[in-house]
């Protein structure tokens, strides 16, 4: 297993000096970061500036290495170089040895790992970006989506509505009809032909039901609603026909029935 353990070294490099009134200058150059301290991996370096006595001259160095083998005592040398006459001559230290303790214990096959089985819960975080991107994407592609389909898509919301109309229409109308039939009332009467009125009126964006009938014939151009209409005019403001003119209704709801699918026809068309 790895070690990573920290070397404090102390390199004391000395000067004798030979006499009191002679001098001696020395140059001394201490391993840097660029050295190779191989099998150790340097950290740091402090130095200490000379300091002196009566007979020594003493720089220092302390250093700070880190060692990964597994060796328990491991061997260790470090150089000077003195600089003399614009050349460096390297002064090693003495090997020393040093003994390594072991603050961790290598794992054994009697090892046991403890194990917890308590559930924990972790709180989510909600992924704002992964939602902004996402709302970014939807949009980009309705907005295609409109781009390409724009119009069929109108068109299918178009004649939804119109088939949904018709058939509101034709459930109404039919209940009407069976009220005149029923009761032979000139008001269900009214109350039908006018409600036939209004839904063409919607259907074709015409105002039908301020029309006579002359206006609303010629206005919708349909040469077969003059019989229809012209004998449920009689029914109304004379006696009513019940046979008759239940024919006459069930035959204006059948144009209403082809007018609405002219309107289909003329959307998918547009």
């Amino acid at each position: 297993m790895p070690k990573s353990i920290g070397i404090t070294l102390l390199i004391l490099f000395c000067f004798i000096s030979p006499g009191f009134g002679q001098e001696i200058e020395v140059e001394v150059l201490f391993p840097g970061e660029g050295f190779n301290y191989e099998p150790y991996e340097f950290i740091e370096m402090k130095y200490f500036p000379s300091g002196y006595d009566s007979a020594f001259v003493i720089d220092s160095a302390v250093y700070t290495l880190t060692s990964f083998e597994i060796d328990p005592i491991q061997m260790l040398s470090l150089p000077v170089f003195l600089i003399s006459s614009g050349d460096s001559i390297p002064i090693s230290s003495t090997i020393d040895s040093l003994v390594f303790v072991e603050v961790v214990p290598e794992a054994t096959d009697t090892t046991s790992l403890i194990t917890d089985l308590s559930h924990t819960e972790v709180p989510l975080e909600f992924n704002y970006p992964y939602l902004l991107i996402g709302l970014g994407v939807f949009i980009a592609v309705i907005i295609l989506l409109i781009i390409i389909f724009g119009k069929s898509i109108v068109n299918i919301f178009r004649i939804r509505r119109v088939k949904s109309g018709y058939r509101k229409f034709s459930e109404h109308f039919d209940e009407l009809v069976y009220q005149v039939n029923k009761t032979r009332e000139k008001d269900h009467l009214e109350a039908a032909i006018a409600y036939w009125k209004k839904y063409l009126e919607k259907l074709e964006k015409k105002p039908y039901t301020k029309l006579t009938t002359r206006e609303m014939v010629a206005i919708n151009g349909d040469a077969r609603l003059i019989d229809d209409l012209k004998e449920i005019d009689r029914n109304l403001y004379g006696r009513i026909q019940s046979g008759d003119v239940i024919n006459r209704l069930n035959s204006i709801k059948s144009l209403a029935q082809e007018y609405q699918e002219k309107k289909i026809a003329s959307i998918k068309n547009g």
